[in-house]
């Protein structure tokens, strides 16, 4: 899988195209891991962010489709800009919990 920023025709703005090589190992995989980190981000602060995530998650199904195929790929999805820049500010928080939780883990290994 990889994402690809393609000029949308008449418009001055990109759409982000998710393109995927494999409905079975790469699709699928992929949809289920942004729908397994959901409950990673999760506290009653982000709720919010929680539910604007699980959307993003469920338009990239919804347009799944065969429309930018060529060669080896053989679905793909999009994002427009400002839902790729969500999708973005949501990766760059599970980063910095992970970073975090990483942190964490080492402390207790110190401490042990």
């Amino acid at each position: 899988m990889w994402i690809e920023a393609k000029r949308r025709s008449g418009r001055n703005e990109n759409l982000f195209v998710f393109q995927f090589t494999s409905l079975e190992l790469d699709y699928e995989p992929y949809i289920q891991h942004l729908t397994d980190i959901v409950p990673v981000l999760g506290n009653e602060r982000a709720e919010d962010r929680l539910i604007q995530l699980i959307q993003l998650i469920h338009r990239l199904q919804a347009r799944c489709d065969d429309t930018y195929t060529n060669g080896e790929v053989v679905a793909s999805s999009f994002l427009f800009a400002d839902e790729m820049a969500e999708m973005t500010t949501h990766m760059s928080y599970l980063l910095l919990y992970l970073d975090e939780k990483s942190e964490e883990m080492e402390g207790e290994t110190r401490d042990e």
